[in-house]
């Protein structure tokens, strides 16, 4: 009798140890796909802070991107790794070698109204879902820049605000949502690529966080307008372009008939203020415009009528000016005529937008910039004589 009662107790003790390894490997799995998940914040963890304001130039740069995808690149631009890329719903972003070709790569805006709280939102071109900040389970104070997953509608850690470096020429992705204490007060949360990994960190203003937006196509030139509503001197010049002498030892007075021609070449810029905005122009760069020229009436210097002008798009592009006299003089006997042509240089600074046509998305850009040219005005001739 205790030989048959001895097997069912020893049947129960492996369900028990069985059920036992079961239920480990059950917590094991358990603590490993939580560790592997990343969820949406609470916004009752946060400071109540007030929002920033939206920089109206810096909307309207932005909202002309809405259609068109785009990159994001880092200013720390590591050779193989300089690019965002997402990898999946709910899964972190990280850094990579761009690919032209691949939509994990390119990104796209959803405006809303730049009184709203949340502005605009980054989508992921493959995902079809927004980016923003998270935290893994288990590191609830760890946050990671990942992609929402699908049919989910809460819009906390997905909203930005896209400002401005101080030279204005890079963008820091920032938070609209996740805050921080500092010694200083509230701080916001950009995205930072230090040591070449994606990471949400406190605002420090350093390069790491600041990124450029690079539309995915190429955009054809097709008008350029200057305007000289806010038009500035920067600089005026008398140049000496010629000296000369001409020699009359006759005892008659002689008509003398002084020709000069030269050509003067100036510097001319056009400088995008498109603030992180870079975009690829392509196609012919010589576009034909009306070029404001300098003129002094009364002693008063100010911008005169256009005159159509072939410029080169270009950062650094010269400009060629022809000064010409033609002159009748007359010499005295036994004399000595000098003479000396001058011409005035100035260096201006004028407004101008350049419409462009994306050569895939057909979308139009009106790139905002400055133009820096040189102008040249009042060719004069001075003269005195001497007796021999």
């Amino acid at each position: 009798m205790k030989k048959q009662q001895s097997i069912p107790l020893v049947m129960l003790a492996i369900i028990l140890i069985t059920l036992s390894c079961s239920r480990r490997d059950t917590d094991s799995t358990d603590k490993q796909a939580d560790v592997q998940l990343i969820v949406e914040l609470n916004s009752k963890q946060f400071p109540n802070a007030s929002k920033d304001s939206i920089e109206k130039e810096t909307y309207n740069n932005l909202q002309q991107l809405d259609g068109i995808e785009f990159f994001l690149k880092p200013e720390n631009n590591y050779l193989d790794e300089n690019t965002l890329q997402t990898n999946g719903k709910e899964k972190e972003l990280t850094l990579q070698q761009l690919t032209r070709n691949n939509n994990a790569q390119l990104f796209y805006f959803k405006f809303s109204p730049a009184s709203t709280n949340v502005p605009y939102m980054i989508y992921s071109a493959k995902e079809k879902t927004p980016i923003g900040i998270g935290s893994y389970k288990n590191t609830p104070n760890q946050y990671v820049l990942f992609n929402q997953a699908s049919g989910k509608t809460s819009l906390f850690g997905f909203g930005w605000n896209l400002t401005l470096n101080t030279d204005r020429n890079k963008y820091f992705i920032e938070s609209r949502d996740i805050t921080g204490s500092s010694d200083i007060g509230i701080m916001s949360y950009v995205v930072d690529t230090q040591n070449k990994k994606l990471s949400i960190e406190k605002k420090n203003n350093t390069a790491s966080q600041q990124f450029n937006i690079v539309p995915n196509d190429e955009f054809l030139i097709e008008n350029i307008k200057i305007s000289t509503k806010g038009g500035e001197i920067t600089e005026s010049k008398s140049i000496v372009l010629k000296r000369g002498t001409v020699k009359n030892d006759t005892s008659k007075e002689v008509k003398q008939n002084l020709v000069f021609s030269e050509t003067l070449i100036g510097a001319n810029s056009f400088i995008e203020r498109m603030g992180g905005i870079l975009i690829t122009k392509t196609g012919n760069l010589e576009v034909e415009t009306g070029l404001p020229k300098v003129i002094i009436s009364n002693g008063v210097t100010s911008f005169g009528n256009n005159e159509i002008t072939k410029l080169k798009y270009s950062t650094n592009s010269p400009l060629t000016t022809t000064i010409q006299l033609n002159i009748d003089n007359s010499i005295s006997p036994k004399t000595t005529l000098n003479y000396k042509i001058t011409v005035i240089q100035y260096q201006f600074r004028l407004k101008y937008t350049a419409l462009c046509r994306g050569v895939k998305s057909g979308k139009i850009i009106n790139i905002s910039g400055v133009y820096n040219g040189t102008s040249y005005s009042n060719p004069s001739l001075e003269i005195t004589q001497q007796n021999i």
